[in-house]
C-alpha cells in the first residue's frame, strides 16, 4: 500500500511543475513547490526530534497549501498530526472559557 506522503512526493519528482494546489487567492502551487516545502518542513521537524520514537505536531492554521505541506511534511518526519482550523473557534463571548 502506497502512503500519501509518497505518493505525493513520487508525483512532484515526476511532474515538478504541474499544479498541485490553488492557493485561496487563486494562485497555483506546484508539486516541485509543494515537494520542496514537504521535504524542508520533515527535515526540520526529524532534526528537532533525534532520539524521539515519533512525537505529535499540533499545527493550528487557515486550509491552504502551507497547511497541507505542514501536514505532509509532519506525516513524512514520523509524526502524528492533530489539525485545528482557527477560524472554527467559536467566537469569545462574555464569561465563555478562554
Amino acid at each position: 500500500m502506497i502512503d500519501i506522503v509518497s505518493g505525493v512526493l513520487d508525483v512532484a519528482s515526476a511532474t515538478p511543475s504541474r499544479t498541485a494546489l490553488i492557493a485561496p487567492g487563486g494562485a497555483p502551487v506546484s508539486y516541485g513547490t509543494l515537494r520542496e516545502r514537504v521535504l524542508t518542513i520533515a527535515h526540520a521537524l526529524a532534526s528537532g526530534a533525534q532520539g524521539e520514537e515519533g512525537f505529535g505536531a499540533l499545527f493550528a492554521v487557515r486550509p491552504g497549501p502551507d497547511a497541507v505541506a505542514m501536514a505532509l511534511g509532519a506525516v513524512a518526519a514520523g509524526g502524528t498530526l492533530v489539525l485545528a482550523d482557527p477560524g472554527l473557534a467559536p467566537r469569545s463571548s462574555p464569561g465563555a472559557w478562554r
